[in-house]
């Protein structure tokens, strides 16, 4: 009944390929019986529904049958990372009843944790008899929050007919990106390819060997991706889209992409945890302005942060209060100009540095720093400071060594004739070769992301698959 839509198309593709890992490889046949299998291991185990079940977000075979088969029998799913440290408080917060482990042979492992979860948002759901979903937010700017979704809304987008494309699952599932692609394959019967880990050389290895078609990935990872050269050793010729997401897509980054693959479609995704990944389409030619009016989507600005309200919202947090105005409206936190009814995402409204009374966005920071020669990652953070409040500070990855005082005084030379001077930084950490890879999007502290050359001047110390059917 939940997941119907899913399993009607999985019928027609019983032969084709629907996941393609390393190693391995499982037909819609195959899922259809792993879904089976699970449903009545399920029943036998006389879990009632709406139980509120932790699985871990693991790349493997098991994973999307055992999602969809608690999902049709009406459970509650909380959705972690694997081999997280958090693992504890996360499932304290979900107040998770008990955990699953999926098997190859179509069983599973159950571990009891509590009795039955009490919470509003879980009592709606069961009210209504609807299945649940529990994503957890990335955590960047604060404790990460415990978002729950009626899946019967959030999965409304996907009873749309879209178009049947081999792609990469990049992102992990319990990401709202790894989650949408997820689901936007299986509902056209595409073949989706799980690489090896998210190297740049495994994706290039998965996208060669399996002709993806759909490359979904952050700009992060893009970074890391050109720096390794992995598109220059790797046959990348059956790419006809590449979407990007999670975080802002640097101008300099977006034009390289736009360099390397001419004839590939680039399109930028957005999306929330609170609100899944929406419906919208990139300007032609200008992939960096993005519309959102999609079926079910509604958008505006207010003092300049994008505000959305949309069908597919969640119903709340578990842990904190609810985010939305009285009328249903979700301020994203996102800096956002308009132009001729596109946005621009600027960057997160959290990370704004204040220097002085005048407000620094990282990103625009950053964009300046990465023309420069031999930079291949630049982040850009605020750090206390007793007289401005805050000063800007960067950790700079350089393609060679370069000594402290001389990347300082070049950045700072640099950024003069370009920036405002509230904007320049004033402490600089160098260091030898590439940002160190990050699970989504990379995190900006009030500390040097990674341990280097301290350059200090005298001062204190962000889905995605694309929506085809447009």
């Amino acid at each position: 009944m939940f997941t119907d839509f899913l399993t009607k198309v999985f019928e027609t593709r019983r032969a084709h390929p629907a996941l393609i890992g390393p190693g391995w490889e499982v037909s819609y046949a195959d899922l259809l019986d792993r879904i089976a299998d699970f449903r009545r291991g399920l029943r036998q185990a006389g879990m009632p529904p709406h139980t509120v079940v932790a699985l871990s977000a693991t790349a493997d075979p098991g994973f999307p049958a055992l999602l969809l088969a608690l999902l049709e029998e009406a459970h509650i799913v909380v959705l972690y990372p694997e081999d997280t440290p958090q693992r504890a408080s996360l499932l304290e917060t979900a107040r998770a009843e008990c955990t699953l482990l999926p098997h190859p042979d179509g069983t599973f492992t159950t571990a009891p944790l509590a009795g039955r979860a009490r919470h509003p948002l879980y009592d709606s759901l069961r009210c209504q008899r609807h299945p649940g979903l529990v994503l957890f937010t990335t955590g960047t700017t604060g404790p990460r929050k415990a978002a729950v979704h009626d899946f019967t809304r959030l999965s409304r987008k996907y009873r749309r007919p879209g178009k049947d494309l081999r792609t990469l699952l990049f992102f992990p599932f319990d990401h709202i990106g790894g989650l949408d692609t997820l689901l936007y394959g299986l509902s056209n019967g595409s073949s989706l390819v799980v690489p090896f880990d998210r190297t740049p050389d495994a994706v290039g290895d998965a996208v060669a060997r399996h002709r993806v078609e759909v490359m979904p990935v952050s700009p992060s990872f893009l970074t890391r991706f050109f720096w390794s050269e992995a598109h220059l050793r790797y046959d990348l010729s059956s790419l006809r889209y590449v979407t990007f997401g999670a975080e802002v897509m640097p101008e300099a980054l977006y034009q390289k992409c736009r360099a390397v693959w001419p004839e590939v479609t680039l399109i930028q995704k957005y999306g929330t945890t609170e609100l899944g990944t929406l419906p919208g389409r990139t300007k032609a030619g200008a992939a960096l302005w993005l519309r959102l009016d999609g079926p079910g989507v509604e958008t505006r600005l207010h003092d300049g942060r994008l505000q959305v309200r949309a069908e597919t919202a969640m119903l709340g947090y578990l842990n904190a209060p609810t985010p939305f105005t009285a009328d249903g409206w979700y301020d994203t936190g996102d800096l956002t100009r308009s132009e001729d009814g596109y946005y621009r995402i600027q960057g997160r409204a959290a990370e704004v540095i204040n220097v002085g009374g005048e407000n620094v966005i990282p990103a625009d920071v950053e964009a300046v720093i990465r023309e420069m020669d031999h930079v291949l990652d630049v982040i850009v953070y605020g750090s206390p400071n007793m007289i401005l409040g805050n000063i800007v500070c960067a950790t700079v990855y350089l393609s060679q060594q370069e000594a402290d005082k001389k990347l300082l005084s070049r950045i700072q030379a640099y950024c003069r004739s370009r920036l405002p001077v509230y904007q320049i930084p004033v402490k600089v950490t160098g260091i030898p070769g590439p940002a160190p890879p990050v699970r989504v999007k990379k995190t900006r502290r009030l500390s040097p992301p990674d341990a280097g050359a301290d350059t200090s001047a005298g001062a204190v110390s962000g889905t995605t698959h694309p929506d085809l059917s447009e």
